[in-house]
């Protein structure tokens, strides 16, 4: 039996969209009885900090060069160049594989944004295979990285495309935006939304929903709604359960969705399958899933005001939003199930058992 081994932050619950996929993975991983299977998790360090990281695993090498097939998640970049360089200098004759959603540096700015883009693209360069998701990332990786293993496994849903969810002219007048409080995610987007359609719109509410990933950009945001006065209709909720997750997406006539940068945005698809159409900004994997006047509105990167615009016309249009929130429901009925997924997923893992 061939010897793989994880490593992974953590193993208890899954914390984004890319996680629940990673998971699934190991998962499978588990199910195939292909491989003894070990694991490597921030836990089993007193300090997860990339020097201690480092530390061990470079006084541990010889031990780690026994294993047939190593598994990582590319946002681990950081601290796992190092060792996986190593590993192929000293000639690992086993795969190593990584699970790639998005390109980090492309999150970030200035000088660092550079330092960022040279590591992550040298720790994808070792890799025997690149695991992806995400039509968008798989075709920015055919660009940066031509000669690169990829492994496109799409995204698989579990949906029910239930056309009675198609959004009601008797909802309520309710916008709904998910995702964690980050500066990528440009959650002070929506409360500029909320300022500038006050007036136009004075019962429209907007419930944020997203963990607090960010707890000064946070306060930021609670700063703005109290500034602007509004905090009768802009409400945050943080992390909330499945149903009233689900209770807040069949409340709402639209789907807000400001963020800087996508790999996938699986959430996009989670609204549309509650019937709602989809406003947001043209930028990353975001134009790859919503259809500019098909399954929503798409408008220029950054320009709160135009959202502002689009929300307003499609708030003044219930023909047209009740025709989006149809098309939307459609679209995601044709995407690939969970089932295939897993399917995809466990013939590669058959592959490396066997290769």
């Amino acid at each position: 039996m061939k010897k793989i081994l994880i490593f992974y932050p953590q193993l208890d619950k899954p914390l984004s969209g890319g996680q629940v996929i990673d998971f699934e993975f190991i998962k499978q991983i588990k199910r195939s009885g292909y491989f003894s299977i070990s694991y490597f998790l921030d836990k089993d360090l007193s300090s997860p900090s990339i020097l201690n990281y480092n530390l061990y695993l470079l006084s541990h090498i010889l031990a780690f060069m026994k294993y047939d097939v190593i598994f990582m998640n590319s946002r681990q970049y950081p601290r796992m160049l190092l060792f996986v360089s190593l590993l192929r200098f000293l000639r690992f004759k086993g795969r190593i594989i990584t699970y790639h959603h998005h390109y980090n540096f492309e999150t970030i700015s200035g000088w660092e944004r550079k330092v960022h883009e040279i590591l992550e693209l040298l720790f994808l360069k070792k890799m025997s295979g690149i695991l992806i998701p995400s039509p968008f990332v798989r075709d920015l990786t055919r660009h940066l990285l031509p000669k690169a293993n990829i492994v496109y496994i799409p995204i698989g849903f579990s949906i029910n495309s239930d056309m009675s969810l198609k959004i009601k002219r008797e909802r309520e007048t309710r916008i709904v935006c998910v995702g964690n409080i980050e500066r990528r995610k440009r959650t002070h987007h929506i409360v500029e939304i909320a300022n500038i359609l006050k007036n136009s719109f004075p019962v429209l509410q907007y419930d944020i929903v997203g963990g607090e990933l960010d707890k000064a950009y946070s306060e930021e945001i609670k700063e703005q709604i109290s500034n602007y006065n509004i905090g009768l209709i802009v409400k945050l909720y943080g992390r909330v359960d499945d149903e009233t997750l689900k209770s807040l997406y069949q409340k709402a006539s639209l789907f807000v969705f400001p963020s800087s940068y996508e790999g996938y945005g699986m959430v996009l698809v989670e609204a549309m399958s509650n019937g709602l159409p989809v406003v947001a900004y043209n930028n990353s994997a975001i134009p790859y899933t919503i259809k500019n006047d098909y399954n929503g509105v798409v408008v220029e990167d950054g320009n709160f005001e135009k959202m502002a615009e689009a929300i307003g016309h499609l708030l003044n249009d219930t023909n047209k939003m009740y025709k989006l929130s149809g098309q939307a429901l459609k679209y995601v009925g044709a995407l690939q199930t969970i089932d295939d997924m897993k399917k995809m997923m466990a013939n590669y893992i058959e592959e490396l058992a066997h290769s």
